[in-house]
């Protein structure tokens, strides 16, 4: 019975997760977890900063924080998509 290998160190591991990202990359684009993941974050950010606005515009008594927020929480999860998919591969060598 062989033991099981050490766990990896912090950097280790980032380590790893980057050669797996640049695996599934060259395989042929986004995998299927990756499309979800993508609509996990825009659903989120709308929810979140929504809610947040919905929250802010009853305690202030008025309308206009709930539309704010949804743009903004639009603009944040689709800018966080951005940063993490939206990468020109051609460009990377």
């Amino acid at each position: 019975m062989t033991d099981p290998p050490p766990p990896l160190g912090r950097r280790a591991r980032e380590a790893a997760v980057r050669a797996e990202r640049e695996r599934l990359w060259s395989a042929g684009g986004l995998p299927e977890a990756g499309a979800w993941h993508v609509m996990s974050l825009l659903l989120t950010g709308v929810l979140l900063f929504g809610g947040g606005g919905w929250l802010l515009g009853r305690w202030l008594e008025q309308p206009w924080p709930t539309p704010v927020g949804l743009v903004l929480g639009t603009a944040a999860a689709m800018t966080s998509v951005w940063f993490r998919y939206g990468v020109d591969r051609s460009r990377r060598q």
